[in-house]
């Protein structure tokens, strides 16, 4: 149990810090680069937008790899949520810029944004499941774990 809560606290603090540096971005870079078209206030909050997409996408992950946590265990959803949040984060990298792509870039941003939010809310359904002990085929109790995950998820859109 010592090993997973040690995975668990591993992926957590790499998935709070890709937000962190998200949010630093959308604040300093985001704004000017995918929205030059906007005063500067207005890119600003326009990147950040883009970063709350993510936010909104958590209940949809929750949700939905909750019910994979509840299929096949939580070993799978903790290394889904990881591998899906750092693809997500190489994307924003490799998005061009809107001078580049248009319109179409600050879409593929929020599009991002999204599939990280709801990575990051994967592992959290990931976590609350029940020891890998009990194998999910022998009636493992993930289900009301993780709808207290998507409930968490939900409220989290109202508390910060």
């Amino acid at each position: 149990m010592g090993r997973l809560a040690a995975a668990s606290l591993v992926g957590t603090a790499i998935e709070f810090f890709d937000f962190f540096v998200y949010g630093t971005a959308a604040a300093l870079v985001l704004g000017p680069l995918f929205f030059p078209t906007f005063s500067p206030l207005a890119g600003t909050l326009a990147a950040f937008g883009t970063f709350a997409a993510g936010f909104l996408a958590r209940p949809l992950g929750s949700v939905l790899f909750g019910h994979v946590g509840d299929r096949y265990g939580r070993r799978p959803v903790l290394f889904a949520s990881l591998l899906l949040t750092g693809c997500a984060t190489v994307a924003v990298g490799c998005v061009p810029t809107y001078a580049t792509l248009g319109i179409a870039a600050p879409s593929c941003c929020s599009a991002s944004a999204s599939s990280r939010g709801s990575a990051w809310a994967a592992s959290g359904a990931g976590r609350s499941c029940s020891p890998p002990s009990t194998p999910p085929s022998a009636g493992a109790r993930c289900g009301r774990a993780s709808r207290r995950s998507a409930l968490r998820s939900a409220s989290s859109l109202r508390t910060g």
